[in-house]
């Protein structure tokens, strides 16, 4: 679905559901819903962010948020982060690059590697559309790293299983 396509979802169900619960706001009834902590919607700019905890104790921020301090994987600068996740078993981050070369991030990504002192164990290379992943091992835990290119849009989606 396309970001024009989110923010217009978003924006009729705004409506629908304001009619029908007698003015209350879409973030107040997502707000309301079992497991969501907190929901922004900036009107002007379309942008939503929805956070809030899974029933196994795990934590999401989706439509915008921060890389993690503690985070165990570098992320280049300029990249918009779409969604955060944490989980018993791990981490997840997804993060938007607008206008980025494809190359250039996955020269990052091979760069970090080299110097990361993790074992890699998988390196899948796709060439329509553009897509490499790597899976890395660092002790039990097993980190996936991933790069797509789609249009003049690239997307870096990191996996961190804790073993």
């Amino acid at each position: 679905m396309s970001r024009s396509n989110l923010i217009l979802m978003v924006a009729v169900l705004s409506l629908a559901l304001g009619a029908c619960t007698g003015g209350q706001t879409a973030e107040e009834i997502l707000e309301s819903q079992e497991g969501i902590s907190d929901v922004e919607i900036d009107e002007d700019s379309g942008q939503v962010r929805v956070e809030g905890e899974t029933e196994d104790g795990g934590s999401f921020s989706i439509g915008g948020g921060e890389v993690p301090d503690d985070f165990p994987v570098a992320v280049p600068p300029d990249g918009d982060v779409v969604a955060v996740g944490e989980t018993p078993d791990g981490r997840n981050l997804l993060v938007d690059f607008a206008g980025a070369d494809y190359d250039d991030i996955v020269g990052f990504y091979e760069d970090w590697i080299d110097g990361s002192g993790l074992d890699q164990t998988q390196d899948v290379v796709v060439s329509d559309p553009p897509s490499r992943a790597w899976t890395l091992q660092d002790g039990e835990d097993t980190i996936t790293i991933s790069v797509s290119e789609t249009g003049d849009r690239v997307a870096v989606l990191v996996i961190v299983i804790e073993g």
